[in-house]
């Protein structure tokens, strides 16, 4: 209670009063804007810039745009109704992640068995190529589907 009376009571003194509210509305906004700001900007995904591989010689340090540059070879070799925009490896509470932001045109089939079989391809490809095991998942984003005149089109029957 004496709190609250130091915070809002004004002893009378009017001025003294509007001060004090306007402090504290003042710590509030800025307080909102911070928390804000944090959630916003600096969210819990932590982006890792290179994976490193250990050995007693010494350790293999490998960028996270040499991964990303594997998995775009990948992907321009294997899966073509795929295209690639961006890739982040990321940390996350249970490990590494492989975060693929991309295309899928609708004319490639079924997404989830393509994707499937992607995850699958670039989890041996990070082990084969580049000694990477530490990556324990691949998360797709699909940002866009397009589709040509012929992809919803029946077939025509003779």
């Amino acid at each position: 209670m004496a709190i609250y009376q130091w915070l809002f009571g004004a002893g009378g003194d009017e001025f003294l009063g509007n001060f004090k509210a306007g402090y504290i509305t003042g710590v509030a906004v800025v307080l909102t804007l911070i928390l804000l700001l944090k959630l916003l900007f600096f969210s819990s995904k932590n982006s890792v810039k290179e994976v490193t591989i250990p050995n007693p010689d010494g350790d293999l340090v490998i960028s996270s745009k040499a991964i990303a540059d594997m998995v775009r070879a990948l992907v321009s070799a294997k899966f073509r109704h795929l295209s690639v925009t961006k890739i982040n490896v990321v940390k996350r509470r249970d490990g590494l992640a492989l975060e693929v932001i991309g295309n899928f045109h609708l004319d490639g089939g079924n997404l989830p068995c393509l994707i499937d079989d992607f995850r699958r391809e670039v989890f041996k490809n990070l082990d084969a190529r580049l000694g990477i095991t530490e990556i324990k998942k691949v998360i797709p984003h699909i940002s866009k589907a397009p589709a040509t005149g012929k992809t919803f089109s029946s077939p025509s029957s003779s």
